[in-house]
């Protein structure tokens, strides 16, 4: 990613991986100060798709036309509708409310803090606020404003790649009765913290392995320099 120019940009592929980086780039950066609100959930979606050519037109804003939730298989071939999302019509009013009841409930501690973030996920992804690029957006901030400081050494979207299933299954068990005000949240809610302890699993085993390969190499040393 760090080496990714635009002007070398071959791929949608290429142009995504580019902007992601530098939105994430930001967000670790900045996110102690940047505040829950609409206007800045469109500056960051702005930032990850404006080097898609695809996307130039509507990146920042809110989308103009429905944008069900669909599977794909490993070709990227389209297999079924997972969900239904919000109309255009409703999405301002729902993110609206989604913010405001967020921000409350941080403030009021009214839950755990990753059962806070795990309910803004799943009404994120039931509004579907844009076109593109709504999964991606919605995972890293809330978590480092909430203190979980280790998300940038271990990637979740990989660990949600290799369970896209169980990923759909939960999502579409927990949104079936989304907008009917009797939502099941634990399908989703058991997928999300399973992920992050899968997450934080990963980066214990990064860590070891970089402390037995930092001792294998001062073993080495010491050996070439007969001690």
């Amino acid at each position: 990613m760090a080496n990714l120019k635009k002007q070398s940009f071959r791929t949608r592929d290429e142009e995504e991986v580019a902007g992601y980086a530098e939105l994430l780039d930001v967000i670790y950066k900045h996110y102690a100060v940047i505040p829950l609100n609409e206007n800045y959930i469109k500056q960051l979606h702005k930032i990850m798709l404006r080097n898609v050519s695809k996307d130039i037109s509507h990146c920042g804003e809110y989308k103009k036309i429905s944008n069900a939730v669909a599977a794909f298989d490993s070709s990227g071939r389209e297999i079924g509708i997972v969900f239904k999302t919000a109309t255009p019509f409703d999405t301002p009013r729902l993110m609206e409310n989604l913010v405001r009841w967020t921000t409350y409930a941080f403030e009021q501690k009214l839950l755990h803090p990753l059962l806070i973030i795990g309910v803004f996920i799943v009404h994120f992804f039931a509004i579907h606020p844009f076109q593109d690029g709504n999964g991606r957006l919605s995972r890293a901030l809330l978590l480092l404003k909430s203190g979980y400081s280790y998300v940038p050494y271990s990637s979740i979207e990989s660990i949600i790649e290799a369970s896209k299933s169980a990923y759909y299954a939960a999502l579409k068990n927990t949104q079936k009765n989304i907008w009917d005000g009797e939502v099941d949240y634990e399908p989703w809610l058991l997928f999300f913290l399973m992920t992050l302890q899968k997450q934080k699993m990963h980066l214990l085993e990064k860590v070891d392995f970089r402390k037995t390969r930092r001792k294998y190499i001062c073993y080495l040393t010491k050996r070439a320099n007969g001690l």
